[in-house]
């Protein structure tokens, strides 16, 4: 497989957004997702970021970081990543970005998702 995935230095929360919520989002010094679709309106941002009028989920997560550019043609990129994940019983969070894809896991199964992701021949640095 080969891949290499970068471990994000930071611990990101994950949580609903509400509506119109006035979002300073240069206030933000890691990466940070915003996601409006009506009714599923979310935020991923460190910890450290996280905006204190928001909740959150309680669930800490890191981000695994699968650096392209990648060739929109190209298909199947995160399919054996997300597969051996999957097997090892790791729930994910992605999110792609138009160079980059991000995998988040649960902060508690990272050393599990490592482990998975090194028996398919990928490494995580």
């Amino acid at each position: 497989m080969g891949r290499l995935l970068r471990l994000h230095p930071a611990t990101f929360r994950i949580g609903r957004l509400v509506r119109h919520h006035p979002l300073d989002r240069s206030a933000f010094s890691e990466p940070h997702f915003v996601v409006s679709v009506p009714g599923d309106d979310s935020l991923i941002a460190s910890v450290g970021d996280w905006p204190e009028s928001l909740a959150a989920d309680s669930t800490s997560w890191r981000m695994l970081v699968l650096e392209g550019p990648f060739d929109f043609e190209q298909s199947g990129i995160l399919a054996p990543l997300l597969v051996a994940l999957a097997e090892a019983g790791v729930p994910v969070l992605v999110q792609s970005g138009l160079l980059t894809d991000y995998v988040f896991v649960r902060s508690e199964q990272l050393e599990v998702a490592v482990q998975a992701l090194a028996a398919i021949g990928a490494t995580v640095q």
